[in-house]
């Protein structure tokens, strides 16, 4: 008992370590993707915390495999080069008591596992696509700042805005709702937010309108009645030109609009990734069904994939601690690849939906896992000394 807790301590202290160690490697990754777009203006930069926290379970869905893989084989590996995996044995602990105590510890991993890829990873991705819709249709998170260019309308907008002034307020910006809206009003506050000063927009054209270059003293962002938001710019001058007859035309207006996103109305079309596993497993279309094996595949390889590392652990003491991590980080590797691929063919109806993703794990048990530790054995042992011996 002494020895088993020792080993499964070694594990456990190693695998936290990775985890720890890796989650803030690709956390800050992903800071600075999140940070680029909010520069952009593609996110509010008062969302960027709340997407980077919600991001964790999706990372989680390749740390905890790849951190207790890696657990395994540094801990076994580092036994064993130290000889202490020797003496173990001499004491009369089999492998196939490193292999359980590893397999312990996979199988509290693969239940974390299942329950973050099964509950915690779509419930995260549905409130960061909650949080992003309404910062597209909410005019109270649109990224708008002093001297800076943004795009209005998404990313293949063809108007592009810059703010010269913002004055000083509680508010983002000045939020209001279309004054022919009678069914929607301010909220009384509009004095206390802030106001947009000195306006300059361009439109880039297209086939129908010609480039409109724009420059107003002040502007607001509204709403109308069918929930359309609107750039509204006030009291200024355009110049449009040249069009089709190679003609200008400079027009003073009290008010122009931009458009800025449309309604929000209409359901939308929700991703089987975005889904609840409860979905998943009503629904019975093709693409459901690969997301839902996906989910479970993934907690499924922590132990069979526990299997396949633990007799890779093993090295002689001249050999080095780490002989074996490339072949072994291969297998890791190719296993989720197989899935990825799967799931695709699954997805697209090129592969039947059962054993669908149940078929890696399968052929690395049968391929990979049991062949391993079959050397291990005292079977293995005795017919190889039997056919030695023939020869």
């Amino acid at each position: 008992m002494i020895l088993s807790r020792y080993i499964f301590k070694e594990i456990l202290k190693t695998q936290l370590s990775l985890f720890v160690i890796l989650t803030a490697v690709f956390l800050c990754q992903s800071f600075v993707q999140i940070l680029t777009r909010a520069t952009k203006g593609d996110i509010p930069a008062s969302l960027v915390t709340q997407v980077l926290m919600l991001s964790i379970p999706n990372m989680s869905v390749f740390m905890l495999p790849l951190t207790v893989f890696l657990a395994v084989l540094i801990t076994h590996a580092r036994l064993s080069g130290d000889s202490e995996m020797v003496v173990m044995r001499s004491f009369g602990v089999s492998p196939l008591r490193n292999l359980t105590i590893s397999f312990v510890v996979a199988l509290v991993t693969a239940a974390v596992a299942l329950f973050n890829s099964m509950y915690l990873l779509p419930m995260s991705m549905q409130k960061q696509a909650n949080l992003l819709d309404d910062a597209k249709e909410n005019a109270s998170y649109f990224a708008l700042d002093s001297g800076k260019f943004i795009k209005l309308g998404g990313g293949t907008s063809r108007v592009v805005a810059y703010v010269d002034e913002l004055t000083k307020g509680e508010g983002k910006i000045d939020l209001s709702y279309d004054k022919n809206d009678k069914d929607k009003k301010d909220d009384g506050h509009s004095d206390e937010l802030r106001r947009m000063k000195n306006i300059y927009l361009f439109f880039r054209g297209n086939d129908r309108y010609p480039p409109t270059y724009a420059v107003a003293s002040g502007g607001n962002i509204a709403k109308d009645k069918d929930g359309i938001m609107w750039f509204i710019i006030t009291n200024g001058k355009s110049y449009t030109g040249p069009n089709n007859n190679e003609q200008y035309a400079i027009t003073n207006f009290d008010e122009y609009r931009f458009w800025i996103s449309e309604s929000n109305d209409e359901a939308k079309a929700v991703k089987p990734s975005v889904k609840n596993s409860t979905e998943l497993i009503a629904n019975g279309d093709r693409a459901s069904q690969a997301e839902l094996q996906w989910r479970i595949s993934v907690a499924v390889a922590i132990p069979v994939l526990t299997l396949i590392v633990v007799p890779l652990g093993g090295v002689k003491p001249r050999q080095g601690k780490f002989t074996k991590l490339l072949p072994a980080l291969l297998i890791f590797g190719s296993y989720f690849l197989f899935c990825g691929a799967l799931k695709n063919l699954v997805d697209r109806g090129s592969f039947p939906v059962y054993p669908g993703l149940y078929l890696v794990p399968v052929l690395f048990l049968l391929f990979f896992a049991i062949p391993l530790n079959l050397v291990e054995t005292q079977w293995y042992r005795r017919r190889l000394l039997r056919r030695r011996a023939v020869k």
